[in-house]
């Protein structure tokens, strides 16, 4: 039998049965037949808790809602609980950062300047500082129902922990599973999925949800330094990208959002315009 008291608070482990009768279990679909899908979610605890040497906290939730605290032990043994305790705060996530090396005038023709990526420590959306380049806010949206929340927040440590080890297939895919079940994405998980496209290839991408994000009516709520950091993110990726097509295509959604964000006379709007002209020029 599990003491309870002896089972730190975290990490808990959710275990999601949906409408459309999967089972998934930290975010990652089961692939097992129904009547052996939520067996095969035990075992994937087990092994878990097996790596961690000891139990661990889990939830299961039902496709209505229902939500099952369960503890997991290393052989697989279940034992219900009442609630679990309140875990410890959990650490910050690094927020990602584009920096552009450059502000000057691309030249028609010529490649991007080069751009680097940092990872900072940032202070929460209610407290922005202003910083030299756009900083995404990974933090979970509050709206959201908790299965929701603990879900993308396992996801949001998943995009993490692959761009530290710079494995990229498992950043996208795991950015990509950030937005792709939810027809209307909380900002800052949009922010992230840019944000692994422009490190991961795809900066027409990137641009386009950049500039979406300053020019959404949600952007009102956001501060002037946000909407800075969020234009100036979509101009980097938008000068990134190879296929002149695209860079029209995408372009003058990049200026709308440098107009919005720092206004008609501002040098990096002036440059923005300057570069869509040259690029039109060369149709």
């Amino acid at each position: 039998m599990i003491d309870p008291a002896s089972v730190p608070a975290s990490p808990v482990i959710v275990i999601e049965m949906t409408a459309r009768g999967e089972t998934v279990v930290d975010g990652v679909l089961v692939p097992a037949p129904a009547e052996f899908a939520r067996t095969e979610a035990i075992r994937r605890v087990s092994v878990k808790a097996l790596s961690l040497g000891r139990a661990v906290r889990t939830v299961a939730v039902e496709a209505d809602g229902t939500r099952w605290p369960l503890i997991v032990d290393v052989d697989g043994e279940v034992t219900a609980v009442d609630a679990h305790p309140a875990p410890d705060p959990r650490p910050r996530l690094p927020r990602p950062v584009l920096v552009e090396e450059s502000p000057a005038r691309p030249t028609a023709g010529q490649p991007a300047a080069p751009v680097r990526f940092e990872t900072v420590e940032a202070p929460r959306a209610t407290a922005v500082e202003p910083v030299d380049a756009p900083v995404p806010d990974p933090t979970p949206d509050p709206i959201l129902d908790a299965s929701a929340a603990e879900r993308r927040h396992a996801l949001l440590v998943r995009i993490h922990t692959a761009v530290a080890a710079e494995d990229w297939t498992e950043a996208r895919t795991r950015a990509v599973q950030l937005t792709a079940d939810d027809p209307h994405p909380p900002r800052g998980a949009r922010e992230v999925r840019a944000y692994v496209a422009a490190l991961t290839g795809e900066p027409e991408l990137a641009a386009r949800i950049y500039a979406d994000l300053v020019l959404e009516p949600e952007a009102d709520a956001e501060s002037d330094a946000a909407l800075r950091q969020l234009a100036d993110n979509a101009y980097t990726s938008w000068r990134r990208v190879a296929r002149r097509r695209a860079r029209l295509d995408v372009g003058p959604s990049v200026l709308r959002a440098q107009v919005r964000a720092r206004g008609t006379d501002d040098p990096a709007t002036q440059a923005a315009r300057r570069w869509l002209e040259e690029l039109r020029l060369l149709d």
